[in-house]
């Protein structure tokens, strides 16, 4: 039977490693899809279709700064421009992750009250939901290489980093199942062109460290030399 999420099991995670952000009572997710309207000549009614999406998300809670603190590496994040992974739990194992700039900090200051922190994030790339059981997705696209029949890969939002990830190519490759032993797929490393033949499909995936096995993954036609 299904059970509602509540905010005792929610939380709002930072990093490839997660850590949680401490003291945040309040997040906000928002999830968006531009829709294009399209007219012709003798129609009608107008016809719509979905086009790019975005997601953005916000935070409030209490300031609760420390040095090293994952406060202060959301501190870091904003002065520094750097594009963050960010996880919202609403369990230990289902969750939204996609990676994002920090936009704006603010700070709330007030003689009898706590200090407050809110904030923005703006994303970057996808954000995907992940729910344990259920195979995850991420968004991997393929551009030349610098040699001859290679090809470079590129994970949306650099959700990979600091995982274990394997890789397969052939004329048709299909995603895996969530849980399937990847044990004899590729290795891949981020940054590392594959050999790949042009029009042919790869798979890149996101695998247990211990296990191998397949927990995201992502198709994309070969764009090589």
């Amino acid at each position: 039977m299904d059970s509602p999420f509540t905010g005792l099991t929610a939380s709002i995670k930072l990093g490839t490693s997660p850590e949680v952000l401490c003291y945040i009572s309040g997040v906000d997710l928002e999830l968006t899809k531009e829709i294009i309207e399209v007219i012709a000549f003798g129609m009608q009614y107008k016809e719509k279709v979905p086009a790019i999406k975005d997601w953005s998300a916000s935070i409030d809670g209490t300031s609760a700064f420390a040095s090293g603190n994952s406060q202060h590496d959301l501190y870091l994040a904003y002065a520094n421009d750097t594009l963050l992974t960010v996880g919202i739990y609403l369990d230990d194992t289902t969750y939204f992750e996609g990676t994002a700039f920090v936009e704006n900090l603010k700070f709330s200051l007030a003689a009898d009250d706590k200090i407050g922190i809110t904030g923005d994030f703006a994303g970057s790339g996808a954000n995907v939901l992940n729910i344990e059981g259920v195979l995850g997705t991420i968004v991997v696209t393929s551009v030349l290489g610098s040699a001859a029949g290679s090809t470079a890969v590129v994970v949306s939002g650099n959700l990979l980093t600091g995982q274990n990830y394997m890789f397969k190519t052939g004329a048709t490759v299909a995603l895996p199942a969530y849980d399937e032993d990847l044990t004899s797929w590729t290795a891949w490393t981020p940054g590392k062109e594959i050999v790949a033949t042009d029009g042919n499909d790869l798979v890149i995936a996101v695998v247990d460290t211990t296990t191998k096995k397949a927990r995201k993954a992502g198709l994309v036609e070969v764009t090589s030399a």
